[in-house]
């Protein structure tokens, strides 16, 4: 069957990859002749008439027409895999409340206070519904025996009126998780059990809680993939119907799940919520060598001997050193396997099971033991039941090393690069940028990633257990090579995926597979003499079909030609290393993003994140006409960077950007001034000795001839040295600009009409030296923010102000800030939306503010003036 799939899926890629070479045709006849209508046509008809394609065309329809052959064996083969398999494919054990023989839970001790306080809370009389508390986890964290400890609790016995277990995994409708509750809260009651209606059990459930304080466990609750939120939300509320009592009587449900989802869909809002991620060194520990020394040896002397020896050598062994110790090799545990309970029992069967130190030592020593395999394999029913697009999501995550911490952003260009996101044609930036996020957060609510804060910046990583479980799963199509395994025979022919360290980049060069692949990653090797600071051109012309391309891994500093090669390329990453491209760079039509990032990997915690997910091109003396390398890349999405505009000499060579036709740049930044090296600079300075040095019309001609698209989102000028402003600004063309920043522009003294701008949210205008009026005529409908800062000369901000303050123009206006604005005289209007003015430096917008404004209520104006 696995032979099928894969034939199947490399059909489907060799489709995809033929449109993509006829797609790429039809830009560069149409792109070549702009002014021929025809030319687009006369494109697709010459590739599909090619000789190449043709035969490409052929074979692959002979290769679809077996497959369609063979169908029927697939089907019959999927179908006794799923009859002999479980639910999910495989197998987990039944639970119930009490304990196993002989297991002492440890750690969690915090845990079970909280838990134990929030059961026993005594009733507060009011209210109605199911309060619920969720245990969250993933597997092997020990969340059932959490829950079966506290059902142990005398306290909890001698509490509720009745107790009820009900294990509930992989049940997904009203009438099974019924049942199971039914089947358990008739056991409690000796009662008989009988087949019943789905309304007969609520009916009955109903009688036999009512009035009486209960506890309702239900364990291993998991999450119905084929149903939708709301169908999840109207099953469970279904199922705890009878459970409603018209009061709180000091009834709860406890919940004990693996997703974050499963919490939400339950009620258990985020202050009834106990996540579990391990349970400590110390606890670790001490599980760890109860369950090695148990039972050890043959006979009584044998067993006792062999615990002493294994206690004994677990107290010195260096890789559990004491709880206060302070080395790297102190977090050992806690960072290989974050004291999962189930790793610590794994572990030490293997190590009862064996004899000697030199033997425990050597378990101890490697990752590669047998209870690994254990240990992940409890997670793999997280990934199967994802549907299929979030496993390649999921998967994809694989390429990446342990305790990667990945920006938000950088999975979403990558997996929108790959052709993982579905939604649209991919002509919408925003809907296809929206449905990532949306898998984002699938993933997060499914608890698969975990969201970390680094000041303000939030990164996504995976657990150590969930990482290795995704790389053994997903191995045949997605694969990382680290140092010690570059063997290229070890890669499957059906890896399309792949991501290895540079010190393994000599062992692949001119193999068949780096011709398949889609995604191909360079991470930076731990080996410092493994650097790579050129790529081979030859290895560029191996990855023909690639789309995702990521050298941030590498110090390389230019791109080599060959580049231009990559036709089908959406996303290529490369290190701030890189300061210029090789003119080829304009045959990636399909580009959609380039990321210039900084990378830092460290040998210890392999850690290695991208910043800076932006497309940015400089232009300086030795490239100047890059602008022209925009010209047909009409895929680029999301967000746009030109520095260095200073050196642009025409409106026409600005037009050859061709902004107008980027309809997916959501954000654009165009910089007159780019930060230069000294070399740079010193060209620069030779260039303009010899040359005419632009003046402001010529700026204004380039400013004119950066026109974007109708759709543009955020715009940035940061420099502009011109006067006045161009006719797209004047003619009110960006209905959808939301966010407008103006910035170190001291020329320009001839200001748009923001006003008319109908979705402006944003404003900011500053050190614009020469501007000594703002007009501020029109509705400002949408405007919250408006800064204005370092305006020297303004006087004022608009001319009817005069005749008005009442600011009735202003319905949205929450925020002003002016700062070292000395001569400003008259604000705008304060409406009475606003919540925060400052004003720092303009002495006599302060006096006239504190007079005018009096009694306007705090802590508006005192905010403003104490704080500055």
């Amino acid at each position: 069957m696995m032979c099928w799939l894969c034939q199947l899926r490399g059909a489907a890629d060799e489709v995809d990859h033929i449109f993509d070479v006829l797609d790429y045709e039809i830009i560069g006849s149409s792109s070549s002749q702009p002014d021929d209508p025809s030319a687009a046509e006369r494109g697709g008809a010459a590739s599909i008439g090619s000789a190449e394609l043709c035969g490409r065309l052929k074979k692959l329809l002979a290769k679809l027409n077996d497959i369609r052959q063979s169908s029927r064996g697939l089907m019959q083969a999927s179908m006794l895999a799923v009859a002999g398999a479980g639910p999910d494919g495989c197998s987990r054990p039944v639970t119930g409340p009490l304990l196993p023989q002989g297991l002492i839970p440890l750690g969690y001790d915090g845990q079970y206070e909280d838990l134990l306080a929030w059961l026993l809370q005594p009733p507060q009389g009011k209210g109605g519904g199911v309060t619920v508390l969720a245990i969250i986890g993933h597997g092997g964290m020990g969340k059932t025996t959490l829950a079966q400890r506290v059902w142990g609790d005398e306290h909890v016995q001698g509490t509720f009126d009745l107790v009820i277990w009900a294990w509930v995994y992989n049940k997904t409708s009203e009438a099974d998780l019924l049942g199971e509750i039914w089947r358990s809260a008739a056991a409690a009651e000796r009662r008989r059990h009988e087949q019943m209606s789905f309304g007969g059990m609520q009916l009955e459930l109903q009688k036999l809680v009512a009035s009486r304080r209960y506890l309702l466990v239900l364990d291993d609750v998991c999450n119905d993939e084929a149903a939708t939120e709301r169908q999840r939300r109207d099953m469970w509320s279904a199922v705890l119907a009878p459970f409603r009592q018209p009061e709180d009587i000091g009834s709860r449900v406890l919940v004990t799940t693996r997703a974050v989802i499963c919490a939400d869909t339950l009620g258990a809002d985020s202050s009834r919520r106990l996540t579990l991620d391990g349970i400590g060194h110390e606890a670790f520990v001490r599980l760890l060598s109860g369950t090695a020394a148990f039972g050890a040896g043959g006979s009584v002397e044998e067993a006792t001997r062999a615990r002493r020896e294994l206690q004994q050598f677990l107290r010195s062994s260096s890789l559990f050193p004491e709880p206060e110790a302070s080395s790297a090799s102190a977090s050992w545990l806690a960072s290989n396997w974050r004291c999962s309970p189930l790793s610590a029992k794994e572990m030490g069967l293997e190590l009862r099971d064996s004899r000697g130190k030199t033997k425990w030592a050597e378990i101890m020593a490697t990752d590669s033991h047998s209870h690994r395999n254990s240990v992940v394999s409890v997670h793999e029913s997280s990934f199967r039941h994802l549907p299929p697009h979030l496993q390649h999501c999921c998967a994809f995550i694989s390429l990446f090393p342990n305790k990667f911490r990945f920006l938000p952003e950088m999975l979403v260009k990558m997996w929108i690069a790959d052709g993982f996101i579905s939604g649209d044609d991919g002509s919408s930036c925003t809907s296809m940028e929206e449905t990532a996020r949306g898998y984002l957060n699938d993933l997060l609510a499914r608890s698969l990633l975990q969201p970390v804060q680094d000041g303000d910046k939030t990164y996504y990583v995976v657990h150590e257990q969930i990482h290795s479980m995704i790389r053994s799963v997903s191995a045949s199509y997605f694969r990382m090579i680290q140092p010690n395994y570059c063997s290229a025979a070890k890669i499957p022919h059906t890896v399309r995926h792949l991501s290895v360290t540079t010190g393994c980049v000599a062992r692949l060069k001119k193999l068949s597979l780096l011709k398949r692949l889609r995604t191909f990653i360079l991470l930076r090797d731990p080996d410092p003499s493994a650097v790579v600071t050129a790529i081979d051109e030859d290895l560029l012309k191996e990855l023909e079909g690639v789309r995702v391309l990521d050298f941030t891994g590498t110090d390389i500093k230019d791109v080599p030609s060959e580049i231009g090669n990559l036709i089908h390329l959406r996303c290529l990453a490369l290190p701030q290393t890189v300061q210029a491209f090789p003119e080829e760079f304009s045959k990636l039509f399909h580009l959609q993003t380039l990321i210039r990032s900084k990378s830092k990997y460290d040998q210890t915690d392999e850690v290695h994140y991208h910043t800076g997910l932006d497309v940015a091109f400089t232009l300086n003396a030795t490239n100047r006409r890059s602008l022209r390398q925009l010209k047909r890349m009409n895929s680029l999405r999301g967000s746009l960077i030109i520095t260095g505009l200073s050196l642009v000499a025409s409106e026409e060579d600005a037009q050859k950007a061709q902004l107008n036709s980027k309809k997916s740049v959501r954000v654009l930044t165009l910089e007159w001034e780019a930060k230069q090296s000294a070399t740079a600079r010193f060209l620069e300075f030779v260039w303009e000795a010899t040359a005419r040095r632009p003046t402001s019309a010529t700026d204004l001609d380039v400013l004119e001839g950066l026109q974007p698209h109708t759709g543009l989102q955020m715009l940035h000028i940061k420099g502009y040295r011109g006067i006045s402003s161009p006719s797209w600004l004047l003619n009110n063309c960006l209905s959808q600009l939301t966010h407008l920043h103006i910035i170190n522009c001291r020329n320009w003294n001839d200001l748009p009409r923001f006003g008319d701008l109908p979705l402006l949210n944003h404003l900011e205008i500053t050190d614009l030296e020469s501007v000594t009026e703002i007009d501020g005529c029109g509705p400002f409908k949408s405007l919250e923010t408006l800064v204005l800062s370092d305006m020297t000369s303004l006087e004022e901000w608009w001319t009817a102000a005069r005749a008005t303050d009442s600011g009735g123009l202003f319905t949205a206006l929450k925020k002003i800030e002016i700062f070292n604005c000395p001569i400003l005289k008259l604000p705008p209007p304060f409406p009475p939306t606003l919540e925060l003015l400052r004003i720092c430096n303009c002495p006599e917008l302060r006096d006239k503010v504190r007079k005018r404004y009096r009694g306007v209520p705090q802590p508006i104006l005192d905010v403003d003036f104490l704080m500055w």
